[in-house]
């Protein structure tokens, strides 16, 4: 799988980096299975490795996995964003509390260089800067998009960053 970061092309064909966690069992197999749903949306072209990472949210819960994704998509943002979180429920993601447990979270990082602020919808994602289990994995598969969207390196954040 290749790593681009093009700003698009003349086919409409758009670069979406997405970042895929769980913290129920069989957590890996939630991120496998929300891969494979994902490619209804486009075509996967980059995978980072998977990384297991301390929760953040109340009381005990389990370590997550997560993973970062890049995906080629003719969607816009808000279609993007609708395709995840119907995936998330076809994957028996039930509401909770703000980062309590959850089955698995799809949430979109950056889309082809846009900024996009809307009550449902903020791209970059807003705590992209502060979260290295988003981060980390991102940096594995393109380690240009820090520096290129946060006006900083990837390294000099991860420094600054908790989860």
């Amino acid at each position: 799988m290749g790593n681009r970061h093009d700003s698009g092309n003349l086919s409409g064909v758009m670069l979406a980096y997405l970042s895929l966690g769980s913290n129920i069992e069989p957590r890996v197999d939630y991120l496998d299975r929300a891969v494979t749903a994902l490619e209804s949306a486009g075509q996967v072209t980059a995978l980072s490795p998977i990384y297991e990472t301390e929760p953040l949210g109340p009381g005990q819960q389990s370590w997550h996995v997560n993973q970062a994704m890049a995906l080629e998509t003719k969607l816009e943002p808000i279609e993007l964003l609708h395709t995840c979180k119907q995936i998330e429920a076809a994957l028996g993601r039930k509401p909770r509390e703000h980062l309590g447990p959850r089955e698995i979270d799809i949430d979109i990082l950056l889309y082809n260089g846009r900024v996009v602020h809307t009550p449902e919808l903020t791209i970059p994602h807003p705590e992209l800067p502060n979260r290295r289990f988003m981060l980390i994995p991102l940096n594995d598969i393109a380690p240009d998009l820090a520096e290129l969207f946060l006006k900083k390196c990837t390294d000099t954040l991860q420094v600054k960053c908790y989860g």
